[in-house]
């Protein structure tokens, strides 16, 4: 399985999810087809889930992130539960400021909706 390495761009996150479990995205993600951005992601990640992981870490440092945006994260984030749910050690990293209010809310809405844990951490 080889890596996949999605370089930042300006209204684009950076997406580095290596074979060894550790996926980031980290930037901010406004595109102007989130559908279209976040396909290699979720090509990468679907297989990726047939190799069985034993432990995946997400770490999502982003400083914004759009409606639209939010919608895909939901979905990696279900996919990621589902990995879980067959037994594998997931874990998903929030990463914001501290006076971020508006970020950590959001960590914490999907942390309610997905039933799983978070781990927050201040940057």
């Amino acid at each position: 399985m080889e890596d996949l390495i999605i370089e930042k761009g300006a209204n684009t996150p950076a997406i580095t999810f290596m074979a060894n479990g550790v996926l980031r995205i980290e930037g901010r993600s406004i595109p102007e087809n989130p559908a279209a951005f976040y396909e290699k992601a979720f090509e990468w990640l679907n297989d990726y889930k047939t190799t069985n992981p034993k432990k995946i870490e997400l770490h999502v440092d982003l400083e914004y992130f759009n409606s639209s945006s939010s919608i895909i994260l939901m979905n990696i984030f279900k996919t990621l539960r589902g990995i879980l749910n067959h037994g594998a050690d997931v874990r998903i990293h929030w990463h914001n400021s501290a006076n971020d209010e508006e970020m950590i809310e959001s960590g914490r809405y999907y942390e309610s909706i997905l039933k799983m844990p978070f781990f927050y951490e201040m940057n």
